[in-house]
């Protein structure tokens, strides 16, 4: 029998990571497998190569994605041609299900079978898709125990596998020069992160450098970090850093270097995402914040069927991460709790503690290698039945 073909979809940097450590644990299993799909330089250097590049799939927002309609339909039609020529034997869907479920669909044409690893938060933003999810997807992997008893209770096949960010929390390795270098520049260390797409960097990064305005008045001695994805998001944080009232403020901005912002912080100013996970392992105190223009967030508020929006505030079902949500400028409601944090040294150890034990009780290390005997195990009965 010839080797497993695995395509693997993944739309944007978070799903790059995750689907690179599966690949890895993948070829543990077993050296043979072959790998196609959507992915970025991380699912490059672990032998992947592309249909497309994740940077030209992140697209945010209804407008975003009608803009990018004829790119989006170029795209799928590469996919559909790939799955009619190529035949794989398994794909699988990282996150990103605005985009993933029309890869899905495709592979549905040609008998090709699909896992869903990382789903969508259908819980939190959308139930009524649970309809697409049991006609589109084989197997549901789960990143959390409520998460698979929400897809069982629907009659979703469903299996909890953990989250693969665990996985890369605990190995990865931290540059502590770097970090003894950051907290060098001044104390208290506010980290500032603005996302990985431009949309959020546009819509979110005024009220965090407003927040930073505010609170440098209270605690001069503050030094301000930016953890930009790359160099090009680098360069357009500090366009918006060269106004006149943001001269006297202490502000650093990197490129590639999160984790090590992250390691070095007091607290963090961050926009809602899967690095809310990075913040819970790290044990930082953060506030998160969730802005875009007024119809999307008026949608947002609407779809969401949720208490919160961040990941560790969903499983602990309390506000561990004071949440703002709003088209508004942010920056005083922002600083405000920053503030209080510095002010209050008992509460701001109280929160730290508090994410500590939420992090022991859930970070369960596995979850690609979990992953990996799924996909293997779908690969392998469909190119038997195939035989």
């Amino acid at each position: 029998m010839d080797s497993v073909h695995v395509f693997i979809s993944a739309g944007e940097p978070s799903g790059d990571l995750h689907g690179s450590n599966l690949i890895g644990s993948l070829k543990q299993l077993d050296s043979t497998i072959t790998f196609s799909g959507l992915g970025g330089e991380r699912m490059i250097a672990a032998g992947i190569t592309p249909l497309v590049h994740v940077k030209d799939l992140s697209v945010v927002g209804l407008l975003k994605v009608a803009e990018r309609f004829f790119d989006l339909s170029h795209y799928l039609d590469l996919v559909r041609r790939h799955f009619m020529k190529n035949r794989p034997d398994v794909v699988v869907l990282i996150d990103f299900p605005g985009f993933n479920w029309w890869v899905a669909t495709r592979a549905r044409e040609f008998g090709i079978p699909v896992i869903y690893f990382v789903p969508p938060q259908l819980w939190a933003w959308g139930g009524w898709r649970v309809a697409k999810m049991k006609k589109l997807i084989d197997k549901v992997l789960c990143n959390f125990e409520f998460e698979k008893q929400w897809f069982h209770a629907r009659g979703v096949n469903a299996e909890l596998v953990g989250h693969p960010y665990f996985d890369e929390l605990i190995n990865r390795q931290i540059d502590t020069d770097l970090v003894h270098a950051i907290k060098s520049k001044g104390s208290p260390v506010i980290g500032i992160l603005p996302g990985s797409r431009v949309q959020e960097l546009h819509h979110n990064l005024g009220s965090q450098l407003q927040a930073a305005t505010i609170i440098h008045k209270k605690f001069p001695s503050a030094h301000f970090h930016v953890a930009c994805l790359h160099q090009r998001h680098a360069d357009l944080v500090r366009e918006k850093t060269r106004s006149e009232s943001l001269a006297e403020i202490p502000i650093t901005i990197h490129s590639g270097t999160t984790k090590e912002v992250i390691s070095a912080s007091d607290c963090t100013i961050s926009v809602s995402g899967s690095v809310s996970i990075e913040l819970l392992q790290a044990a930082v105190p953060s506030v998160i914040l969730y802005q875009a223009s007024r119809p999307m967030i008026v949608l947002a508020k609407w779809l969401m069927k949720c208490r919160f929006i961040s990941l560790p505030n969903l499983i602990a079902d309390t506000e561990l991460f004071p949440e703002f949500v709003n088209h508004k400028p942010l920056g005083t409601e922002l600083a405000g709790t920053i503030c209080d944090w510095l002010i209050n040294p008992q509460k701001f150890e109280q929160s730290r503690q508090n994410l500590k034990n939420l992090w022991n009780s859930i970070s369960k290390p596995g979850a690609c290698d979990r992953a990996a005997r799924q996909v293997v195990h779908l690969g392998t009965t469909r190119k038997r039945k195939a035989s």
